[in-house]
C-alpha cells in the first residue's frame, strides 16, 4: 500500500513541478534525493559503456565509453610478479600449463599454438610483421662495410741528401822529414828512410741519397662486440587471458 501511495505522489508531483524532491522542499534538480540510494539489480556487461558517478557534490554524472573490464589480448605492464585477475605473464609458458581450458581456449584464439610468447628481456616494436615476431641482438659487431669511405697516406720530405766522411790514418814515406835510425834528419837518400804518418779525410758515400717514405693502414679485424643497450627500467608485461 506505501509503495502504491509513494508512486501515486510522485506521479502527481512529476505533473506538477519539472523537479521532484525526496525529503527536500527545494530540490535542484529533476530528481534531488536527500538520503541513501538503493538499487537492488544491474545488468552486467563486459564492454564500454556509459557509466553513471557520483561527484563531491552528489550530482550524478555520466561517463561515455567506459572500459569496465580489459578484453581478451590486452597487454600491460605492471610491477606485479605473478599472475592476477585473469592477467598472465608472458613469459614463454607452455600453453598446456595455463590453469583452465577456457583460459587455453582463450590463448589458442589468441593465435598462440604452442607457447606463449617470452618477452623477458626484450623490447616491444610496432611493426607490420605477424604479431609476436622476434629479431634483433644487444650486441652490434661494426664491419669494414659500416665505415665511411676513407684512405690513409704519408710522404716524408724529399731533402735527404748526405754523406759520410772518414780520417784515414796510415803510414806513408818519410820523404825529407824523415827520421834515421840514429834520430838525424835523412835526405830522402839511402837505406835509412823511414816512414810519416799522413792523415786525409776522404768521402766515404755520395750525396745523391734523396728519397720518400710512404706510409699505408690496415684494419685488423679483432670481432669484438659492444653493448647498444640503453639505460632501462624493468617492469613485467601480463596479457590478459580471462579468468
Amino acid at each position: 500500500m506505501k509503495k502504491i501511495i509513494f508512486s501515486l505522489l510522485i506521479s502527481m508531483s512529476a505533473s506538477i513541478s519539472a523537479q521532484i524532491g525526496v525529503k527536500t522542499s527545494n530540490p535542484t534538480t529533476t530528481l534531488d534525493v536527500n538520503g541513501n540510494m538503493r538499487i537492488r539489480k544491474l545488468d552486467v556487461v563486459n564492454t564500454p559503456v556509459n557509466v553513471v558517478a557520483v561527484n563531491n557534490e552528489g550530482y550524478i554524472k555520466k561517463h561515455e565509453n567506459i572500459k569496465l573490464s580489459p578484453s581478451l589480448g590486452d597487454i600491460k605492464y605492471g610491477m606485479q610478479k605473478n599472475d592476477h585477475s585473469g592477467w598472465f605473464l608472458i613469459n614463454g609458458r607452455i600453453i598446456s600449463s595455463l590453469p583452465s581450458e577456457k583460459i587455453r581456449k582463450n590463448a589458442i584464439s589468441l593465435g598462440f599454438s604452442t607457447y606463449l610468447w617470452d618477452a623477458r628481456n626484450k623490447y616491444v616494436k610496432y611493426t607490420t610483421a605477424v604479431n609476436g615476431s622476434t629479431g634483433g641482438s644487444h650486441t652490434v659487431k661494426l664491419t669494414t662495410q659500416n665505415l665511411p669511405s676513407y684512405s690513409v697516406s704519408a710522404t716524408s720530405g724529399t731533402s735527404g741528401g748526405h754523406s759520410h766522411t772518414l780520417t784515414d790514418h796510415h803510414l806513408g814515406p818519410a820523404g825529407l822529414n824523415g827520421i834515421t835510425r840514429r834520430g838525424k834528419p835523412n835526405n830522402n837518400t839511402g837505406i835509412n828512410k823511414r816512414f810519416q804518418d799522413r792523415t786525409q779525410t776522404r768521402n766515404t758515400s755520395s750525396n745523391s741519397w734523396n728519397h720518400t717514405h710512404t706510409a699505408s693502414a690496415s684494419i685488423e679485424d679483432q670481432g669484438q662486440a659492444f653493448s647498444i643497450e640503453p639505460e632501462y627500467l624493468t617492469m613485467n608485461m601480463f596479457i590478459f587471458l580471462g579468468e
